[in-house]
């Protein structure tokens, strides 16, 4: 096996926790597609860290950001916010963040 291809099973597997967070929230296809969406463009948007490394602020500045970039409407804020909490909460952040 590669480092390349044990990379992506990580990142599977990373991401399929993630889904079963979501679900396990009551979140159903097709919302669980835009839930994914947001979690990973706010870790791409945020690589120069480890997620454990995040904190509030830094989840704040990113809300921001996407709030005036995008022009999200306020349910779709409130779905970034969510998918973020339980982003955190399936990797087990101990900053606190899952309880925004």
């Amino acid at each position: 096996m590669t480092v390349e291809s044990s990379r992506r099973k990580a990142v599977d597997a990373f991401w399929k926790r993630f889904m079963e967070s979501v679900h396990r929230c009551g979140v159903t296809e097709p919302q669980d597609r835009y839930y994914f969406i947001r979690a990973r463009e706010y870790i791409r948007s945020t690589r120069d860290c480890k997620l454990v490394e995040h904190t509030p602020e830094r989840v704040v500045d990113f809300l921001k950001v996407i709030g005036r970039k995008n022009r999200l409407e306020d349910w779709q804020c409130r779905q970034a916010v969510f998918a973020i909490q339980i982003l955190f909460v399936s990797t087990g952040n101990p900053n606190g963040i899952g309880q925004l």
